[in-house]
């Protein structure tokens, strides 16, 4: 995947950044930027791509991503709005070690947790009141906020977006390549895709492309295949609770309801069946 370096447009001597981004679709390419971003979805849905992992965002998630991490926020294609609100900073942004004092050491498992990236559920509202008085508050208030926002994340449980430190390095060349794949692999998922035709698209042969995907995303193609469809039958799987598991198997790329069972507990631990009875208990607890 190409990883566009991106600028957060911001006055000289501002060192924090609060936006918001309200339109039909988020920025649609995998980019890196020095700040660290805090994102809260006030409304839409989608994939999340941070480093080589895929999960899923959704109204009311709160999500850290650390410096350079990179990532892309792919909004439904049948969403009407996207909406988000954000703040932006750099670790040294108030000095070199302001977060190093010692009053400040309460927040350092935040920037831990923040290599990683992580998302948390907004369940009390305290996140969403928080980004709403956000609006208009000048630049004291907003540092303030940040520090309190920091605090509170510090002391609840996270998940992390990746598994370990992101720390590939793609030129521009290979960023190109790798943006072809995955832009071909998220418009054709749910059909069928021949290695060969993928490693073509490069001009590679399959044995060259195998290891120039692995080398770069530490995963095979059919591994990061699989991910993107397991998570697109689970989002299925919620939204339409009526639907035969074959069919939402077939909508995820799957013809064989066998091969789509044995690979969704490959990666979820669980079968297709158990996922959506979970989804009804905790919808109706």
């Amino acid at each position: 995947m190409k990883v566009y370096p991106f600028k957060i447009p911001k006055k000289p001597n501002e060192n924090v950044i609060f936006q918001v981004d309200r339109a039909r679709r988020f920025y649609d390419k995998l980019h890196q930027h020095q700040e660290i971003q805090l994102s809260y979805i006030i409304s839409g849905r989608g994939k999340l791509v941070v480093g080589n992992e895929i999960t899923t965002f959704r109204s009311g998630d709160f999500i850290g991503i650390g410096s350079n991490l990179p990532h892309l926020f792919l909004s439904h294609p049948d969403s009407d709005s996207s909406h988000r609100a954000s703040i932006f900073f750099t670790e040294n942004a108030f000095g070199p070690g302001f977060f190093e004092n010692q009053e400040m050491i309460v927040l350092q498992p935040v920037f831990k947790d923040l290599l990683f990236g992580f998302m948390l559920k907004d369940k009390n509202g305290f996140i969403a009141d928080l980004f709403h008085r956000l609006k208009n508050e000048h630049k004291f208030q907003l540092f303030l906020k940040l520090l309190e926002l920091l605090r509170f994340v510090s002391k609840v449980d996270k998940t992390p977006l990746v598994q370990k430190p992101y720390a590939f390095r793609i030129s521009k060349n290979q960023g190109q390549r790798l943006q072809l794949i995955f832009d071909h692999v998220m418009q054709n998922f749910q059909n069928e895709i021949l290695l060969e035709d993928v490693a073509q698209k490069i001009h590679m042969s399959k044995n060259a492309f195998c290891r120039f995907f692995k080398q770069r995303t530490n995963k095979t193609f059919f591994q990061f295949l699989t991910e993107i469809r397991i998570q697109h039958a689970c989002e299925l799987l919620k939204e339409m609770p009526e639907t035969p598991i074959s069919e939402i198997a077939l909508l995820s790329g799957y013809p064989s309801i066998s091969n789509f069972n044995r690979q969704f507990k490959e990666i979820t631990h669980i079968n297709p069946s158990t996922y959506r009875y979970r989804i009804i208990e905790d919808i109706e607890a």
